[in-house]
């Protein structure tokens, strides 16, 4: 494939996740980030704490990671203090 094509078909993926509302179960303090479906929710695992809002900009870099998408994209809509979020993909 050529560079042009695989970035046609990048192009399309990033259009094909735009506005996507997720259910997020978030799990602060883990031993490691990663994310895991399960049951259609993600259950997102950070080693950050759950203190200062630091928890959900980690949770932002991590979701964005798994999409591949930038951050910037990711925002929390609904659960900002709560393990439960909504979590929406621009």
């Amino acid at each position: 494939m050529s560079f042009w094509q695989n970035r046609a078909i990048l192009k399309s993926f990033r259009e094909a996740v735009a506005e996507m509302k997720i259910n997020v179960k978030v799990k602060p303090a883990a031993r490691e980030n990663g994310v895991v479906e399960r049951n259609g929710e993600l259950i997102v695992s950070t080693t950050t704490h759950a203190h200062g809002g630091k928890a959900n900009e980690a949770v932002r870099h991590i979701v964005a990671g798994h999409f591949g998408v930038p951050p910037s994209r990711v925002s929390v809509v609904r659960g900002f203090t709560s393990r439960r979020k909504i979590i929406e993909v621009l």
